[in-house]
């Protein structure tokens, strides 16, 4: 059993914006994944994905390995960059890759692009019963 950060991020790099973390700090971060990970897995987490288009791995690859605020490194995923009934499926089965049997998931959906974070929440609710996964929090 491991704790699981999935996250999606957009075509644009963020600015740095303010988060209130659960110990009542504001952080400045453009991360706000790494945020709700405080907030679900305080402890830590064991592996965290980026689900990341072409343009995302463009405007966020470098920044997610060099500018990330936790000890693990998101491993990038690449998904389709477009909405067709076949992506959305590739989508949802590259989530399910993501996760094994008994994992304790927090997924944040703050910066998804389009339909992906809708599609990550199904299939993280798919996942919770097939894999009897845990969803810790949903950012």
């Amino acid at each position: 059993m491991a704790r699981v950060l999935i996250f999606a991020k957009g075509g644009k790099a963020l600015d740095p914006a303010r988060y209130r973390t659960p110990d009542d700090r504001i952080v400045e971060t453009r991360f706000p994944e790494h945020v709700a990970r405080q907030w679900f897995a305080p402890g830590g987490i064991d592996r965290a994905f980026a689900l990341l288009t072409d343009r995302a791995e463009e405007a966020w690859g470098e920044l997610l390995q060099t500018a990330w605020p936790d000890t693990v490194k998101p491993d990038p995923v690449r998904i389709p960059e477009t909405a067709t009934e076949e992506d959305l499926w590739t989508i949802f089965q590259t989530i399910g890759d993501c996760v094994s049997a008994g994992d304790e998931v927090v997924l944040d959906i703050t910066n998804g692009f389009r339909s992906i974070p809708l599609v990550a929440m199904l299939a993280v609710t798919y996942i919770r019963v097939v894999k009897r996964a845990r969803l810790m929090g949903l950012g």
